[in-house]
């Protein structure tokens, strides 16, 4: 028999056996660029536990302004875990992102995130939202942004 390369409980440190089974941890997306995603209060995973979202963005310590692009997309953790874009926003922070998150209570495959538009005489002034139809292709805009949007 062979000694497994995972620690198991016992071989744990006193204070960390409360531990009752691992969950690995591997990074998604390859190359240069670099993918986050957004607030504590959202979840990545759809209902499936198939994809991911995230946001990807050329660099990881640019000061933000509202030219900068990030991508809008997910990883598909049963092929090949590369990240397909969907579209991009500029309306997005380091700490939230642009509140990318999945309509789990729609139909189809539909994520909802933060978007810039040129209206200013919105309840918040140049910002909306965008829900992307996956399946489609379809994007619907939203005159307004989203700060929590309850699941």
């Amino acid at each position: 028999m062979t000694a497994s390369p995972h620690p198991t409980v016992d071989s744990l440190p006193l204070y960390a056996r409360s531990v009752r089974r691992l969950c690995p941890i591997r990074r998604l997306g390859t190359g240069e660029r670099h993918h986050f995603f957004g607030y504590y209060n959202k979840s990545v995973w759809d209902r499936t536990g198939r994809y991911v979202l995230g946001n990807e963005v050329a660099m990881m310590d640019a000061p933000l302004g509202p030219e900068l692009l990030a991508a809008v997309g997910y990883f598909d953790v049963q092929e090949n875990e590369s990240f397909h874009p969907l579209d991009t926003t500029t309306a997005w922070n380091w700490q939230m992102g642009c509140q990318l998150q999945w309509l789990d209570g729609e139909p189809g495959r539909k994520v909802i995130y933060n978007t810039r538009t040129g209206d200013l005489s919105a309840r918040y002034p140049g910002f909306g939202a965008t829900v992307f139809d996956i399946d489609s292709g379809k994007k619907t805009a939203l005159c307004a942004g989203l700060r929590v949007f309850p699941r």
